[in-house]
């Protein structure tokens, strides 16, 4: 859970200019903000794989007749072993820009 809350807590410090335009559902070249293997903040690796993905409101159900790049959800999966299990966590927000 806790890199789940970082990774949103990062991604709610980014300028709405430095998130993925409609289309385009990642990261890129933001350091923390990338899918892969998560880091602890000593730089050690960790059994967590983290994938990020970025959707424009107006891209979402229901919602096609609204304005675009207003409003993004971004979500959060945390992926792990857990006694041979493979568990998740799933944590998600909605970021708007300043008007």
């Amino acid at each position: 859970m806790y890199y789940a809350i970082n990774t949103i807590e990062l991604a709610k410090g980014q300028d709405f200019e430095d998130f993925p335009e409609a289309g385009n559902n990642k990261f890129e070249g933001i350091e923390g903000l990338e899918d892969g293997n998560v880091v602890d903040g000593k730089g050690n690796a960790t059994p967590f794989y983290r994938t990020v993905t970025v959707k424009d409101y107006a891209e979402m159900d229901g919602n096609i007749d609204k304005k675009a790049e207003v409003l993004k959800r971004v979500t959060v999966i945390i992926s792990y072993k857990y006694k041979d299990e493979n568990k998740t966590v799933e944590l998600s927000t909605v970021v708007s820009r300043e008007v």
